[in-house]
């Protein structure tokens, strides 16, 4: 209804400015056509509408592509932070072992989901550096498993890490290097959605 309305209001006032050129202005118009000036005005309009329409779409679903990868990286992220809750949640109930466990899991599998999608949309020089970056996730995900879940297998008067009832306890050094590899995971992640916003 709203076009109809801009339509109308446009017709309008083309009309007036028209009738007023015609009455107020002397205007010469040649009225032979040439025929390649004709056929070069369609060309040209054509293109223009093809640049309008068409590169213009496709330029807005890269952008609607690289924002739905984006926002799965968020999640990657968002993972990672519930963590880093949870660790910091230590005094109130304690440490549920299978949660760290789950989340640090369900952190991992998004990760490779994600990046799967994003390597078929990248390019052979993308595609390199997004697998390179990969292996670097990989292996600090890999560092992060074993800091949250791997006890020590000989018995030891002070083991960082203790698990009693379902319930884990981490020393303070064993959360720094906790802490340290969330944040390593996070630019690694920053570097990956910088490679994305160059898809």
């Amino acid at each position: 209804m709203r076009r109809i309305i801009i339509s109308i209001i446009i017709g309008i006032i083309a009309f007036f400015v028209g009738f007023f050129i015609k009455n107020w202005v002397a205007i010469n118009v040649d009225p032979s056509i040439n025929i390649l000036e004709a056929i070069s005005l369609i060309i040209t309009a054509l293109v223009a509408i093809y640049i309008a329409r068409i590169l213009e779409k496709d330029v807005q679903d890269k952008r609607i592509e690289k924002d739905m990868y984006l926002s799965k990286l968020e999640e990657v992220e968002n993972y990672l932070k519930l963590i880093e809750e949870i660790l910091e949640d230590k005094e109130s109930n304690g440490i549920r072992y299978n949660s760290v466990v789950s989340v640090q899991a369900k952190c991992r599998k998004r990760k490779n989901m994600i990046l799967t999608h994003i390597l078929e949309s990248a390019n052979n020089s993308q595609k390199k550096k997004i697998q390179e970056l990969d292996q670097e996730i990989k292996a600090e995900m890999t560092t992060l498993k074993k800091l949250l879940t791997d006890t020590p297998r000989k018995k030891c008067k002070n083991p960082d890490i203790v698990i009693k009832n379902g319930i884990v306890s981490y020393k303070e050094s064993r959360l720094t290097s906790i802490g340290s590899s969330l944040d390593k995971l996070s630019m690694l992640l920053l570097r990956i959605k910088l490679l994305v916003n160059n898809l």
